[in-house]
């Protein structure tokens, strides 16, 4: 018998709690460990508290969200641009901190809704700033096809959300929200793309066990696999060639088992990330820092976000790999309870320790 759970004090408190009493009845039954697919969420929530320290990303989701949440005139505007666009009409998912995987699923949305969303918070811009970005504008023009129709019906509706009346806390949200797409949006680029970039592999795996059907005896491969997969964007391959018990002692401090900064898997920033030519002046560089197009990026700035990357990489492997059960002798036994792996004879053997965890039960045999 097997328990999981996430650490409520009930649940796992050192005293009162659920298993410790279990545990102090039949301690020959249990082999207890913490919810998988709560050290999950856990493991993402590292990631990006790493890479994303200000948490950027969250808050600008959170205020998009309630902009729209709380104002039923900004969101019919906000689904006419989307009709004007050719684009889906989705409203902001909402982020919620405790929901697994939230922050993947909130950004998910924002990629396919961030145009009609740059239009609609340009609306808010000052006049300057309006000068400064109405490039961005044009693009989007362009990349939708947008006729000239339908441009006038979106200057008509960013005219009139110009002139609405705004609560403090609201003309505040839209200033944040608008520094954020525009002042900040390379920023803002390269954090969800990598949300979206690196995120996929811990949501399959949740799905995967969030099901009626026992997949126990799937558990330990996936484990293993997932830990593999995460170290592979940064480790030497050479280092990833080792059974779960053993990448659970790898040493993730020494830096010689890790790939040069410069060629750290990255995702879909790669091209944000692309150097620049070096005889841009400095001038253009800070000016091309807070401008709304930027599709290339300064060396220097590439270095420090891929440093950053890194940072969150290791940090979380280290994570990893304390919480993710990877020696774990039960988990592994159980592992090869998949019909996929009956009829060997490696595997009748290793059967054989089942009792030694289950003292009421024999060993099955085939």
């Amino acid at each position: 018998m097997s328990s999981l759970s996430d650490s409520a004090a009930y649940m796992r408190g050192i005293n009162n709690g659920y298993e410790t009493k279990l545990q102090d009845d039949a301690p020959h039954l249990l082999n207890i460990d913490g919810d998988i697919c709560h050290h999950i969420h856990n493991i993402t929530k590292q990631f990006s508290s790493q890479l994303d320290p200000e948490n950027h990303l969250p808050h600008l989701l959170d205020d998009i969200h309630k902009d729209l949440e709380f104002s039923a005139n900004i969101k019919d505007d906000f689904f006419n641009i989307c009709k004007i666009l050719g684009v889906q009409e989705k409203q902001p998912k909402e982020r919620v901190g405790h929901r697994w995987m939230s922050l993947y699923d909130s950004s998910k949305v924002f990629e396919e809704i961030c145009d009609p969303l740059t239009l609609l918070y340009f609306s808010w811009l000052s006049a300057a700033d309006k000068t400064l970005y109405q490039d961005s504008v044009f693009d989007i023009y362009k990349r939708h096809k947008v006729t000239a129709a339908g441009k006038q019906n979106i200057i008509s509706i960013m005219r009139k959300l110009k002139a609405k009346n705004m609560t403090m806390l609201g003309r505040k949200r839209k200033e944040r929200v608008c520094k954020k797409l525009f002042d900040k949006r390379r920023e803002t680029d390269l954090l969800y793309n990598c949300i979206l970039s690196i995120f996929p592999c811990f949501k399959a795996f949740v799905l995967a066990f969030e099901t009626k059907k026992p997949m126990l005896h799937k558990l330990y491969d996936n484990i293993v696999t997932l830990f593999k997969n995460f170290l592979k964007w940064f480790v030497m391959a050479q280092d990833l060639r080792e059974t779960g018990k053993k990448l659970a002692s790898l040493d993730l401090t020494d830096s010689s088992k890790f790939i040069l900064v410069d060629h750290i898997y990255t995702g879909e920033c790669a091209t944000i990330l692309s150097s620049m030519p070096k005889e841009d002046s400095l001038e253009f560089k800070e000016r091309l820092m807070t401008a709304y197009k930027t599709a290339s990026m300064p060396k220097e700035d590439s270095l420090e976000f891929k440093e950053r990357l890194m940072t969150a990489y290791k940090t979380t492997a280290v994570y990893m790999q304390k919480k993710m059960p990877l020696d774990n002798k039960l988990l592994t036994t159980l592992s090869l309870l998949d019909p996929l792996a009956f009829g060997q004879t490696e595997t009748a053997i290793l059967l054989k320790k089942l009792p030694s965890f289950f003292p009421s039960v024999s060993a099955p045999s085939f």
